[in-house]
């Protein structure tokens, strides 16, 4: 009976080790937020700035701010946002996706999916016109750094600006714009295997069989 006993209490603590494994995981979580300037946008008399764009073009090399958690953790990733930069990579919006969008400070965000495009039309007031686009549900992955590859999700917001042509609802050239990525990185949301879960039942088993056994 002892031997039993003790073959499910060791049972228990197994699968306590591997649940406290998964959860000691060096998955990322937290926020970051990168930001900068796009190009090749329409010069010129034009109807739109940003809303019809069908992919975005990075100007370059984004600013990485507002970090927090594992991000604000890893030195330099958001220490200066005016020196350091995100390197970009320009993506379509219909896909296909599994492209490497941003890399930042050893942080490589990959895009799986993205979610409704929304296109809100050009305004114009007094001297200048605006008009923006949003793209939610952006899923993928996150790695480097010697972390584990972790979901992230998030949202890509573009504005345009322009100036007004007079007493018209168009640009008459100056066009400029920018882009935000908001990226959350979910940390370890997996759930533990059926093996292991049976391991820890057999173990509470055991634990509650010894308890009973005292109070006899």
């Amino acid at each position: 009976m002892m031997k039993n006993l003790k073959a499910l209490m060791g049972a228990g603590v197994v699968a306590l080790v591997l649940l406290t494994g998964t959860a000691q995981a060096q998955f990322i979580s937290g926020g970051i937020t990168v930001t900068d300037s796009l190009t090749n946008l329409p010069s010129g008399a034009s109807i739109s700035i940003v809303s019809l764009l069908n992919q975005i073009n990075h100007g370059g090399n984004g600013s990485a701010q507002g970090c927090n958690g594992t991000f604000a953790a890893v030195a330099g990733t958001c220490t200066s946002p005016s020196t350091f930069n995100a390197t970009m990579t320009d993506w379509a919006f219909a896909g296909p996706y599994g492209v490497p969008i941003i890399s930042v400070n050893g942080f490589t965000f990959t895009l799986l999916s993205a979610g409704l495009v929304t296109r809100t039309p050009i305004v114009c007031g007094v001297g200048s016109c605006n008009d923006a686009l949003t793209v939610s549900n952006l899923v993928g992955i996150v790695s480097g750094n010697g972390f584990n590859p972790t979901a992230f999700t998030g949202s890509l917001a573009l504005t345009g600006a322009c100036t007004r042509a007079a007493l018209a609802p168009f640009c008459s050239g100056g066009q400029t714009g920018g882009y935000t990525y908001s990226l959350t990185a979910l940390g370890d949301i997996t759930v533990p295997e059926p093996g292991t879960l049976a391991l820890l039942g057999l173990g509470l088993a055991g634990l509650a069989f010894a308890r009973r056994r005292k109070l006899d």
